[in-house]
Formats: C-alpha cells, sequence, structure tokens
C-alpha cells in the first residue's frame, strides 16, 4: 500500500508540473508560438519561421500587441583566463520581456537587448561567471574573440518554461555578424512569438493569414 501510495503521489507531481508549462507568464492566454508549413515535394514540412515575420505580423494587423523572436545558439564562453565551456544562449528581441514573464533584477527591460552583445545573464549565470550577481558593466568572451556586456540580471527561468536558458543575447548581435537572416524570408531558425492586444481571439487573426502569405 505505501509503495502504491507514494507512486500514485510522485505521479500527481509529475502531471501537474507537465499541465503547468507556461503557466508562469503573466499573458499566457494571448501568447501564440507562429510555425510555418512549407510546401515541397515531399509533402509539408514544419518548420519554425524567418527572421522578418514578427515584424511583418507587428505591422500588418492591428490585433498583434507585440512580437518577440529567439534564435537558439551555441557558444564557447569564458571569463578572462578562466577555462572555458560551451553554453547554449539565445539571441533575443528586447520585446521579449514584454511578452514573457521573465523578471529582471538589474537593467533596464527597453534597452539590456539594445545593441549588439549586450547580454542578459540568469541569476544562476551571474553566480557561475562572476559569483555574484552584481555584475553589469563586466564582459564574458564568446568563441575567443567577442566580447560581450552584462547589461542585465534576471531571474532563473522556470524549469516548466517550454525553452531555457541562462544567457540572452540582443538579436541586433546576429546582424552585427552580418547575417542576412533577418531580410530573408526563406531561411528558418527563428521561434517567433506574438502577443495579442486584449479581447482579441486568435480566430479572426488566422483568417488573415492566407492572403498574408
Amino acid at each position: 500500500l505505501a509503495t502504491a501510495l507514494c507512486a500514485t503521489y510522485f505521479a500527481i507531481l509529475y502531471v501537474n508540473f507537465d499541465l503547468s508549462y507556461d503557466s508562469f507568464n503573466v499573458n499566457k492566454d494571448r501568447i501564440y508560438r507562429i510555425s510555418t508549413d512549407v510546401m515541397s515535394a515531399s509533402g509539408v514540412n514544419k518548420e519554425t519561421s524567418a527572421g522578418p515575420l514578427g515584424n511583418a505580423l507587428e505591422t500588418s494587423f492591428p490585433e498583434v500587441e507585440k512580437s518577440a523572436r529567439i534564435f537558439l545558439d551555441y557558444y564557447i564562453v569564458q571569463k578572462d583566463n578562466e577555462p572555458a565551456g560551451e553554453e547554449t544562449l539565445a539571441y533575443a528581441d528586447p520585446s521579449i520581456f514584454s511578452v514573457f514573464s521573465f523578471p529582471l533584477l538589474k537593467g533596464n527591460a527597453a534597452t539590456v537587448l539594445e545593441a549588439p552583445y549586450n547580454m542578459v545573464l540568469s541569476e544562476t549565470a551571474a553566480k557561475k561567471y562572476f559569483g555574484t550577481t552584481d555584475c553589469l558593466g563586466k564582459t564574458l568572451t564568446l568563441d575567443g574573440h567577442i566580447t560581450a556586456a552584462v547589461t542585465g540580471i534576471m531571474k532563473d527561468i522556470p524549469l516548466n518554461s517550454h525553452f531555457r536558458t541562462d544567457i540572452l543575447l540582443s538579436m541586433s548581435s546576429l546582424v552585427h555578424e552580418g547575417s542576412n537572416w533577418m531580410t530573408n524570408w526563406g531561411r528558418f531558425g527563428f521561434s517567433t512569438y506574438i502577443l495579442l492586444k486584449k479581447h482579441t481571439g486568435i480566430e479572426q487573426l488566422e483568417k488573415k493569414f492566407p492572403a498574408f502569405t
């Protein structure tokens, strides 16, 4: 009986955790991720989205209050001459803090991800590299030659988030590297999110997508 009760308890914990994904977002009922169905000779391929999509949706449809993109990447991260290690980080638009409930502990949400190689660290990352969260203005080296400055500290993204990272790097860094991803409609890789305005149904917006496409 004790074993059965224990198993049931942990099963309930697991289910509750699974069902709680992204529920920490204040605007969870208004956030949507946009995917792309690409027609090819072999059928329909499910893709992420192209770089220009977020801004195009925001400027084309009054139902969209805000858009935000992330682009996951990997970098070798190093502080001074200390041993380096690979980290998963995400290029992100400044608007990510308007769409998602990622509380900033230090820094201005409107500007922390504005300039190329501006960087927001989680509490865990800040303590890992600097031993403290009082590290605004300090720098880390990416891939041995890129200097990125800490402009903000955020609370750790919850475990029940569908994406997690301890380092956000400004999306303008990707442009600074000479990438044409921001203007290329045929190149995918971005996760694009939209925040709908209050009292707006997703159905009425979806009906406009065929003409937009």
